[in-house]
């Protein structure tokens, strides 16, 4: 997937097309016009904006991340040249962390969002899944926390509704 400052499309390696066959495809399952937005925190805004300031500037369609060489980032030797690399540089030989994939990413995102209690339709759209129950078959195991917060939410139901104090005129 490649980030542009003017969204997100997929990028199929040049060797899978046939001869003047374009690499941008629409999003996984997805029509040509269909769009998801993704959340950030404010944070992460922060730092995207302040690289698309010093990086990219007010380039239309020019890619967010893209190699030494200002051009788009080639998923054929993305985890070797640049994957593989920050994670050896970030974590210690024997961290477990040193072996995470990309796409444990997405799957610890979407978990934190459940166990943030996001809504489920909203942690669907967020995170692409065409049906929650798509969503829920994947993730239902790793959600914690549910039956207390179930209680929790369902007592304070309850006494939402308590009869006033006093006696009643």
């Amino acid at each position: 997937v490649n980030v542009t400052s003017r969204g997100t499309y997929s990028s199929v390696p040049q060797r899978f097309l046939a001869p003047g066959e374009s690499r941008r495809r629409p999003l996984k399952g997805r029509g040509r016009r269909a769009s998801r937005t993704i959340p950030l925190p404010a944070e992460l805004v922060e730092v995207i904006e302040r690289h698309l300031a010093e990086f990219v500037g007010s380039l239309v369609d020019a890619h967010v991340f893209t190699t030494p060489g200002s051009r788009p980032l080639n998923l054929s030797n993305f985890h070797r040249n640049v994957w593989a690399p920050a994670r050896q540089a970030v974590f210690a030989q024997d961290d477990p962390l040193r072996r995470v994939r990309r796409h444990d990413l997405r799957h610890a995102a979407i978990t934190a969002w459940l166990n943030a209690g996001v809504p489920l339709k909203t942690a669907q759209a967020w995170s692409g899944h065409k049906t929650a129950s798509v969503l829920l078959d994947t993730y239902l195991g790793v959600i914690r926390g549910d039956e207390d917060l179930a209680l929790s939410r369902f007592e304070a139901l309850l006494h939402s509704h308590d009869p006033p104090e006093g006696p009643i005129s």
